[in-house]
């Protein structure tokens, strides 16, 4: 059986809970002790299809703008993207443009999908469905998804479906 490893990128602001949501999908806990990605750290999760085993090499970027010129060379070679921001920090959801902006610089053409995180703050919110569908479509993302790293909710959807889209434009 072949072995395929496919690069996934998360980005998005500092605080929106990337590192939360790889925690929630390899190890189904939450972590609720926050510390700052530095530079980035890699995930791997193993999968096995029918036609093959393959690996995530889930890139946590660090959202700090002191690595900024760092992300440039972690984006090649990347297969897919999942941008993420925080459903109660405006700031985070227009930032999401400024990601998008500086990942075209290197990749032209990538699978993106776009996450509002940490719905289950929902008296919070300050960001809802609607405009989450409305930025999906401006940005030509794939999907869109509301998840909750603290429940879960949609957290293994977005790597999945990620992650078959990309199977099936392999050579599998």
């Amino acid at each position: 059986m072949e072995k395929i490893i496919y690069k996934i990128l998360l980005l998005g602001d500092p605080g929106v809970g990337k590192t939360a949501l790889i925690t929630q999908y390899i190890d189904n806990r939450f972590i609720t002790d926050y510390k700052a990605t530095l530079g980035f750290d890699i995930f791997i999760k193993k999968i096995i299809g029918s036609k093959a085993e393959f690996s995530l090499a889930i890139w946590d970027l660090a959202g700090q703008e002191k690595y900024t010129s760092l992300k440039q060379s972690y984006y090649e070679g990347a297969q897919g993207i999942i941008m993420v921001y925080d459903v109660t920090d405006r700031e985070s959801y227009k930032n999401i443009i400024q990601w998008l902006t500086e990942l075209q610089k290197v990749v032209k053409t990538i699978p993106i999908m776009l996450v509002g995180n940490k719905i289950d703050l929902t008296d919070e919110i300050k960001i809802n469905t609607e405009d989450g569908q409305r930025l999906k479509t401006r940005i030509k993302a794939i999907n869109f998804y509301e998840t909750s790293a603290k429940t879960g909710h949609n957290v293994n959807t977005i790597f999945e479906e990620l992650a078959d889209i990309i199977n099936k434009h392999s050579s599998i």
